[in-house]
């Protein structure tokens, strides 16, 4: 495997990590099922040995209990069921884009006739089960059956998602996740293009070669 295929195979792997931080039942109970357990064995462990020590090494055991989760799944869904409790949303455009990439109409998500995003339309949205597994469910790879529409166009989204990173992840990191997701769905769309051009024009080659 060559150097630019394991960097896809790479991304492709992230991309799905980071998906199923929005959405992944069943890799979210067994983590609850994880972390009661620990919390469980800790408390077990604590309590063997409360009557033990100076209270210096109890702190210390105590911290050592305390476990770290760097990514667990669905972490950020309830952060993003929360944006519904905001009155007033920024950098609208990447719900907006995330949704569009998802398959949503303008007219689902959008003021009438115009390309303004209606968070209050949103907010329903995002509160249905059906916006995460379409997260999950999304494919980026292989040649779409129908026609795009001009926003669900990759030079539309890319416009659309062209926005401060650093002034949107001081903002919100729900919001910069979002985002970060979004960019990840269109790179690798982009390259299944590209590769499945090459591959074609390397057949039609190899084709033309066994001709003459």
């Amino acid at each position: 495997m060559g150097e630019e295929a394991k960097a896809f195979q790479l991304k492709k792997h992230r991309f799905k990590l980071l998906t199923t931080t929005f959405y992944d039942p069943a890799g979210a109970a067994k983590h609850k099922r994880l972390v009661e357990k620990d919390k469980q064995r800790a408390s077990q462990n604590f309590g063997s040995r409360k009557n033990s020590g100076n209270d210096s090494e109890k702190e210390g055991d105590a911290n050592k209990e305390e476990k770290y989760y760097p990514i667990s799944p669905e972490q950020w869904k309830e952060a993003v069921l929360n944006l519904r409790n905001y009155n007033v949303i920024k950098f609208h455009r990447v719900l907006q884009s995330v949704c569009y990439l998802l398959g949503y109409s303008r007219e689902e998500i959008c003021d009438r006739e115009t390309n303004k995003l209606s968070f209050k339309k949103v907010r329903e949205i995002i509160g249905d089960e059906t916006f995460y597994q379409k997260m999950a469910e999304f494919k980026f790879a292989g040649p779409k059956t129908t026609e795009f529409r001009d926003y669900e166009k990759m030079a539309f989204l890319k416009k659309n998602l062209d926005l401060g990173e650093e002034d949107l992840e001081a903002y919100s990191q729900t919001m910069f996740k979002l985002w970060q997701w979004a960019q990840m769905a269109i790179e690798l769309r982009c390259e299944d293009v590209v590769s499945r051009r090459d591959n074609i024009e390397e057949l039609k080659n190899a084709r033309e070669t066994a001709i003459n």
